[in-house]
């Protein structure tokens, strides 16, 4: 755009969160627990850097309810989900 190629903005949105992963509540609770921390910790081992490394992510970031509030409007409006 700041090269006169012709682009215009139309609309903005917040910025949408990455990818999420969810665990099934039929698995335990510490299990899931277990899987959230390794995740999250990931880049802190060889292992999990390497992980990381094969699908192409930086990091994991732990998730909670204030990621996703007004989501669903925005999927709606602008995606037609």
């Amino acid at each position: 755009m700041a090269q006169g190629g012709g682009i215009s903005v139309v609309l903005t949105t917040e910025p949408i969160p990455h990818i999420a992963l969810s665990a099934s509540p039929l698995i335990p609770v510490a299990t899931r627990n277990q899987m959230r921390q390794a995740l999250v910790n990931a880049e802190k081992t060889a292992e999990g850097r390497d992980m990381l490394k094969a699908i192409g992510f930086e990091r994991f970031d732990p998730a909670n309810s204030t990621i996703y509030a007004g989501q669903s409007r925005t999927l709606r409006d602008y995606w037609g989900f």
